[in-house]
């Protein structure tokens, strides 16, 4: 069974079918008045979650899954996916009908993903084209979709489905009303870079070595999905396509930020001055405030029938999306936010969010001209979060009605530029940048509870890796290298928030790999921030010292086999006198975790993983690691010689399973 406490409650939510946009919940006092969509474009989705893949596997009530045969088990979980090394694919589930015969891979080589994708869960099964997956039977019946999708090797981005009706005729748009996003893409990091067809960015220098190569997006309008890469050989034949049924959402992004941003046919945003610009396309969303969920579209046969919500318990937020920060801004159907004033400053978007207490939803932008008449809400069952965000870091930073942050103040050295951030304690926003002229007037705190990282990034990697103000890290040796910049961050230490780079400027001095391999990173975790610091067969971080002390990996939490919810950290001055649950639906997750990728492979105390035969190469190691159910951390690793002292919850269920 799962929790029935008060602090905990059992999410019934009502997808949509195209979408798999939450709805409601049927126990919970927020959205239990909530009337749910009847229509048949709508309906109840009863998803079977594998407590550690959140994979979603079967809808009873959807004529493409209905014949599934859900699991009954209490523990629900079928899905025991492997994952790749690189792209952290999900592979093979050996408790489920479709993929027990499945060969997981044991070789050390690793490539390219064509996967097979259930068409209402995306589910991803196997792939055609790798030596691993290729003997896979796939499942034939009706019921499913066998969506061959071609998959970008360095990228994961999902392209087309020649099996499926509604793709298979696909062809790349040429017309103004789409961006062709020609990023450059890392082939180890996936980090986007430039778009030579953005104004913000046509000017940059991209990287031509080898290892980096071009990638020409193209943007599905309604999924933001990238769809093609007119460089990569994989899908420079690929096209869009163009039948009504497509365009289930008629969606278009921004050429950087994949942004969606407004419906000129919603009656929610039918007033809002949209941009204009070839670089600009627009779409604005009616959103859940607890759920973040996407609703409906009003130009879409699927959901123009659907009655919104209007109860008091529900927002509409009729959002305004920044070309930058992809933040969604103002609600003018929000009791919380129809009063809100927003400023008309058009130089900047200097993001100024009202955040709801419990989703973190992203509300008002003070300065941008399509939510000026905003104004804040005040009531006190609100921590109303007065975020300030970053032009280009899309960053969350500080909350001025917030007992946490009301008191920040920040850090005025001149020797660190771009960011200082503080992360709220409850919402892992991250907050603020003193030197930025925008939030230059913000206080970092200063009670024990709060700490200044001081980190050193990777700048292809982005790897976190050292706090200099941190009893935990302050005796880690940085890098010196030009390869490497120090980056002081600003981190709470529950949140883990990532901050500010005060030495680069736009890293136009980094030197990056050009040979055809690239490095395997085996990292190592901050207990507090998750941070990962430093890669022993990696050329530039090989010469860092890792700590040895036990202040280091001494999180030790529970896992909710649902959730996969952080819990509580015995070992933690934050969480040790939590009470850890006890009950049989929580068990301890003892997962097999990549070096590089921090993928999850297996877990020995399910009984649908168990007799998953695990990695023994020195290059991976066990981790057991326990979630908390509302935080989602990962924290212990007992085969790891940074945790092996850790002491794991010893419940009934995962002592005897151990």
């Amino acid at each position: 069974m799962l929790p029935t406490s008060p602090q905990w409650h059992i999410f019934i939510f009502v997808a949509h079918p195209r979408t798999c946009a939450r709805f409601a919940d049927k126990n919970d006092d927020y959205t239990k008045h909530i009337t749910l969509p009847t229509s048949p474009q709508w309906h109840i989705f009863t998803f079977v979650a594998h407590p550690r893949t959140y994979a979603r596997l079967a809808d009873k009530n959807d004529e493409y899954t209905r014949h599934i045969t859900l699991p009954t088990s209490p523990q629900w979980h079928i899905f025991t996916p492997v994952a790749h090394p690189r792209t952290c694919a999900r592979f093979a589930d050996k408790n489920d009908e479709y993929t027990k015969h499945i060969t997981l891979p044991t070789s050390p080589q690793w490539h390219i993903l064509t996967f097979v994708a259930h068409p209402r869960t995306c589910a991803r099964f196997a792939d055609k084209n790798d030596e691993y997956t290729k003997h896979i039977t796939l499942p034939t019946s009706p019921q499913w979709h066998i969506s061959t999708f071609v998959a970008h090797p360095r990228t994961c981005a999902r392209f087309a489905d020649k099996n499926d009706e509604y793709t298979e005729h696909i062809t790349l748009p040429t017309s103004p009303q789409w961006h062709v996003f020609i990023f450059v893409a890392h082939p180890r990091t996936c980090a986007r870079f430039a778009d030579k067809n953005d104004e913000y960015t046509k000017h940059i220098t991209l990287p031509t070595s080898p290892p980096w190569h071009i990638s020409t997006f193209v943007a599905h309008p309604r999924t933001c999905a990238r769809i093609a890469d007119k460089n990569d050989e994989y899908t420079k034949h690929i096209t869009l396509p163009t039948s009504p049924q497509w365009h289930i959402f008629t969606f278009v992004a921004h050429s950087r930020t994949c942004a969606r941003f407004a419906d000129k046919n919603d009656e929610y945003t039918e007033h809002i001055t949209l941009p204009t610009s070839p670089q600009w396309h627009i779409f604005i969303f009616v959103a859940h405030p607890r759920t973040c969920a996407r609703f409906a579209d009003k130009n879409d046969e699927y959901t123009k029938h659907i009655k919104l919500p209007t109860s008091p318990q529900w927002h509409i937020f009729t959002f305004v999306a920044h070309p930058r920060s992809c933040a969604r801004f103002a609600d003018k159907n929000d009791e919380y936010t129809e009063h809100i004033t927003l400023p008309t400053r058009p130089q900047w978007h200097t993001l100024t969010f009202v955040a709801h207490p419990r989703t973190c939803a992203r509300f008002a932008d003070k300065n941008d001209e399509y939510a000026e008449h905003i104004t804040w809400p005040t009531s006190p069952q609100w921590h109303i979060f007065i975020f300030v965000a970053h032009l280009k870091t899309c960053a969350r930073f500080a909350d001025k009605n917030d007992e946490y942050t009301k008191h920040i103040t920040l850090p005025t050295s001149p020797q660190w530029h771009i960011f200082t951030f503080v992360a709220h304690p409850r919402t892992c926003a991250r907050f603020e940048d003193k030197n930025d002229e925008y939030t230059e007037h913000i206080t970092l705190p200063t009670s024990p509870q709060w700490h200044i990282f001081i980190v050193v990034a990777h700048p292809r990697t982005c790897a976190r890796f050292a706090d200099k103000n941190d009893e935990y890290t302050k005796h880690i040796t940085l890098p010196r290298s030009p390869q490497w910049h120090i980056f002081t961050f600003v981190a709470h230490p529950r949140s883990c928030a990532r901050f500010a780079d005060k030495n680069d400027e736009y890293t136009e001095h980094i030197t990056l790999p050009t040979s055809p391999q690239w490095h395997i990173l085996t990292f190592v975790a901050h207990t507090r921030t998750c941070a990962r610091f430093a890669d022993k067969n990696d050329e530039y971080t090989a010469h860092i010292t890792l700590p040895t002390s036990p202040q280091w990996h001494i999180l030790t939490p529970v896992a909710h086999p649902r959730t996969c919810a952080r819990f509580a950290d015995k070992n933690d001055e934050y969480t040790k006198h939590i009470t850890l649950p006890t009950s049989h639906q929580w068990h301890i997750f003892i997962f097999v975790a990549h070096p590089r990728t921090c993928a999850r492979f297996a877990d020995k105390i399910d009984e649908y993983t168990k007799h998953i035969t695990l990695p023994k190469s020195p290059q991976w190691h066990i981790s057991t690691f326990v979630a908390h159910p509302r935080t989602c951390a990962r924290f212990a690793d007992k085969n790891d010689e940074y945790t092996e002292h850790i002491t794991l919850p010893t419940t009934p269920s995962s002592t005897s399973s151990l």
